[in-house]
């Protein structure tokens, strides 16, 4: 019997008995230490990225989706900006320059053939395939390092964008 995360996509109506487990102290207490890590490291990444607007030009702002701003809101493990279709030209520029972007991995789901009966058209879904770069922020950078960051995106954007 394969696990269910073994599975490919399927339509399922009911969660398969063999995902439920029960867990040990150790494992609860591990648990428990993860989520205050996960807390610092949220209050962290709200401030990275709270430096990397306020260092971003306000044209670069204009590239970022509305709630991205609200630094409340969002929990900052990448972030992203529409960058128009050309991704490759600008994951080079800046890997080029220190800075690993991302496109958006996952498939539409409502593009899958499991999922076909679901299908629907999803601009807003396929504007964000196609044209999002994702940034990354991890907790241990430094305000510095926004910073560096937002000036190398400014410069990209000036030199080659205007």
């Amino acid at each position: 019997k394969q696990s269910y995360y073994e599975n490919p996509p399927l339509l399922r109506y009911n969660w398969p008995n063999d995902i439920l487990f029960h867990f040990s102290d150790l494992q609860a207490q591990l648990a428990s230490l993860t989520f205050k890590k996960f807390e610092q490291g949220l209050l962290k990444r709200r401030e990275l990225a709270k430096t990397l607007i306020e260092n971003l030009a306000p044209n670069i702002k204009n590239m970022l989706p509305n709630s991205i701003l609200n630094t409340d809101d969002c929990a900052y493990y990448h972030f992203p900006f529409f960058a128009d279709n050309n991704l490759e030209e600008h994951q080079r520029y800046f890997l080029n320059n220190g800075i690993d972007t991302v496109g958006y991995a996952l498939q539409i789901n409502s593009d899958e053939k499991v999922f076909i009966q679901f299908q629907r058209n999803l601009p807003n879904a396929r504007k964000i395939k196609k044209s999002t770069l994702f940034l990354p922020i991890h907790d241990d950078y430094s305000k510095n390092d926004m910073i560096s960051m937002a000036t190398t995106i400014n410069a990209y954007f000036h030199n080659f964008h205007n």
